[in-house]
């Protein structure tokens, strides 16, 4: 299950990368008055006499499908997630609760109740929290923060190397 989440992650930023990309392309080659070389791809889906109007719904329409997918990997990592971290505080609450019943009645009696029924919910629960939704989402902006990098140096490396040193 976890390996499904680390490819939707990935997957996710991937398609988060691409909308930049798509509507950098819709302003250059259709918003703008001098439009530069059409990318490779636009120019094998678009026939010699399609229109700019045209070449923007083309690029709008895969612009939205990529938001839609982006949705979707969203979705399906937080049910997975959800599912995950219920299923490891069930393992932790019961394995807490196994050990308190192994513990002697000298124990209680130097405890409050009130102590080791937060641990029992409250701590499993901060933990629960961290490792589940923290870590997907420092993972999600790391890759994010990678991938950018990445494009910025692919576009434009004198700019990007500019931009680093601001």
């Amino acid at each position: 299950k976890l390996a499904l989440i680390s490819i939707l992650l990935i997957v996710g930023t991937l398609l988060e990368l691409v909308g930049p990309y798509l509507i950098g392309v819709a302003v250059d080659q259709f918003l703008d008055a001098t439009p530069s070389n059409a990318p490779l791809w636009l120019r094998a889906l678009l026939s010699a006499q399609a229109g700019p109007r045209a070449g923007l719904a083309l690029v709008m329409s895969f612009l939205a499908a990529s938001y839609l997918l982006i949705w979707g990997t969203r979705v399906a990592q937080f049910r997975l997630m959800v599912r995950i971290s219920q299923e490891v505080l069930l393992t932790m609450r019961s394995q807490i609760l196994a050990q308190l019943h192994r513990l002697s009645l000298d124990f209680y009696d130097r405890r409050e109740a009130g102590d080791l029924m937060s641990r029992l919910t409250n701590d499993t629960q901060v933990i629960n929290q961290m490792f589940g939704e923290g870590l997907m989402r420092f993972l999600g902006t790391l890759l994010t923060l990678v991938g950018i990098v990445i494009s910025m140096i692919a576009l434009n490396w004198r700019l990007a190397l500019a931009s680093y040193a601001v």
